[in-house]
């Protein structure tokens, strides 16, 4: 899982909180931020929870949920809630609730869409 974005904001990764986060990376297990490990260990299904905008949000497995604006954003299996967004929402096996325009496309291979603008 990786995030790109170049705002201040506050995620959170399974409950856990992180703030002004620029890069976020889930990598074996590992939570680094900004480039630095931190303690926590995550397992298989990463729930992210961003407070601001983010460009570029892509999940392996678990729900999504961006109170902001966002550039893209897609899980391989999870829900998405998110508000405007300047590319593409995609979840291969989940429900997408989007409360704003989408400049690109969204899709699920499974579950419902809803569209508010």
């Amino acid at each position: 899982m990786e995030i790109l974005n170049k705002l201040k904001n506050m995620v959170r990764v399974n409950g856990t909180s992180y703030n002004n986060t620029k890069t976020l990376q889930i990598r074996d297990g590992q939570v680094i931020i900004n480039g630095e490990v931190q303690n926590q260990v995550i397992g298989h299904v990463v729930n992210v929870e961003v407070h601001g905008d983010v460009g570029v949000l892509n999940n392996g497995a678990g729900d999504i949920k961006v109170n902001g604006q966002a550039g893209s954003v897609k899980t391989g299996s999870g829900d998405i809630q998110c508000g405007d967004v300047n590319g593409n929402v995609r979840t291969g096996s989940g429900d997408v609730d989007v409360k704003g325009p989408v400049s690109g496309s969204v899709k699920t291979g499974s579950g419902d869409v809803t569209h508010r603008s």
